[in-house]
């Protein structure tokens, strides 16, 4: 099981043809997820104990006391992104306005006879434009190493692209069977979603689910609220700490997986320049060493050869060593994760 460090799921391992399949389900929203993580604590004598309950909960909608100093390196990292890529800096633009509001009349439109015959000098953006899609992140919480490092690049990205085009960002919480049993198929488990923002930006909902280290503590009490009430009468979820690989969420722009977006100026900038819509960078910089014409001598083909048996051979081994060693490592994170969200 997984380094991610989540607990065991035997409680929910249950032998029952409902049971045993893939959950997508949505939340209202935050206010939602709180009731749920309340109602899933209120029996447990470690939570009750620790009297961090209703804290925690406040925090899921109000952030904690670093938010003001993560704002604030989220403000010095957009200046670097800009830096690197201009585009992303927000442009002025001249909009029509009302004589009591303008800075200057356009000579065409007096000429004309316009009423509104003067200029407004405005920041514009792209999302003030009704036609304009949203673009749908989804964030997931799989894990509970997180840092600050974690909420100042995604804000710093999210304030640079909302200039141009309006976000709409879920949270994601999974936790799918890691390996086929008889209490259940690989892959399937629960996995839900929180509506958090929606053309706003409310960045103490953000600073939550992107570096809070009960993060994923409150995604498991989440699930157990519907995994053990179950989702129809007298039925449960079979789950394990499996995390999810890709957003299961429809109509998904881009997927912020549990090791967040790495929170240097470049990154940041790709991006934010990816949410905003613009192309890749290298793609509409040019690049002056594309005008020097380079001359490489033909070389002569070689033909193919076949691996021997004993190559073959060898080659399997390998392949099927290194997927042992790749399913051994994912049943320890998973373990480690379960162990540290109960």
């Amino acid at each position: 099981m997984s380094s991610n460090g989540r607990l065991t799921s035997k409680k929910t391992k249950v032998v029952d043809e409902f049971a045993d399949r893939l959950w997508v389900l949505k939340l209202d929203g935050m206010h939602e997820a709180v009731t749920r993580f309340l109602r899933a604590t209120a029996v447990s004598k470690k939570w009750v104990a620790s009297g961090r309950r209703q804290s925690i909960a406040d925090e899921m909608v109000k952030g904690n006391c670093d938010l003001i100093s993560i704002t604030e390196a989220a403000d010095l990292l957009v200046e670097e992104a800009i830096a690197l890529d201009p585009r992303l800096a927000r442009k002025s633009s001249w909009r029509l306005s009302e004589p009591d509001n303008a800075i200057e009349g356009d000579a065409a439109l007096i000429a004309q006879g316009e009423e509104r015959c003067c200029l407004q000098r405005f920041k514009t953006r792209l999302s003030d434009c009704a036609s304009v899609e949203p673009v749908r992140i989804v964030i997931s919480t799989d894990t509970k190493h997180v840092t600050d490092d974690h909420a100042k690049a995604f804000i710093a990205a999210a304030k640079i692209a909302q200039q141009f085009r309006p976000l709409e960002i879920w949270w994601q919480g999974a936790w799918l069977i890691e390996e086929t049993t008889e209490h259940g198929y690989k892959g399937h488990g629960f996995i839900f979603h929180v509506p958090l923002l929606n053309g706003d930006l409310d960045f103490a909902r953000i600073q939550f689910v992107l570096s809070n280290q009960l993060r994923d503590n409150v995604s498991y009490q989440n699930k157990s609220s519907f995994a053990y009430n179950g989702v129809k009468p007298g039925r449960r979820i079979g789950t394990g700490a499996g995390v999810g690989e890709y957003s299961y969420l429809e109509n998904t722009h881009h997927f912020v997986k549990e090791s967040g977006i790495s929170s240097d100026p470049g990154s940041i900038a790709s991006v934010a320049a990816q949410w905003a819509g613009f192309e890749p960078l290298w793609n509409a910089a040019v690049n002056e060493n594309e005008a020097v014409q380079y001359w490489y001598p033909a070389q002569p083909a070689t033909a193919y050869t076949p691996p021997t048996e004993a190559e073959r051979k060898a080659s399997t081994l390998a392949w099927e060593k290194r997927q042992k060693e790749l399913e051994r490592e994912e049943k320890r994170l998973a373990a480690q994760r379960l162990a540290a969200a109960a």
